[in-house]
């Protein structure tokens, strides 16, 4: 799926999983990537916060609830990308460095 849908509906599978379940708590994760400033990519990923499912409520209803939290926590992340702001992030894993920082580099000597 395209990271930049104007919506995101989930399947009903997650709907008919927590109505098997019952009262379940889902966490919402989004992930994106970004070629902001450099030619090799930058992934971004955001959890947000868990919230609470009742398995009691119609498949549609609870996928519904799902989707409207993916959404809000895929805004918000895309928010951040485009501003550029990592103070909510850490950097978990580096890459080895891009062909325009090697070249840069070079040129610098």
């Amino acid at each position: 799926m395209h990271q930049d849908m104007p919506t995101l509906s989930c399947e009903p599978g997650i709907g008919i999983l927590a109505s098997y379940v019952g009262a379940c708590r889902i966490v919402p994760v989004a992930m994106r990537y970004e070629q902001l400033r450099e030619q090799r990519p930058s992934v971004w990923v955001r959890i947000g916060s868990p919230f609470m499912v009742d398995g009691s409520k119609g498949v549609r209803e609870i996928t519904g609830q799902v989707s409207q939290n993916m959404m809000d926590v895929r805004d918000h992340l895309r928010l951040d990308a485009m501003q550029e702001d990592h103070s909510a992030y850490r950097t978990f894993l580096n890459g080895s460095m891009s062909m325009e920082k090697r070249f840069d580099k070079i040129m610098r000597r």
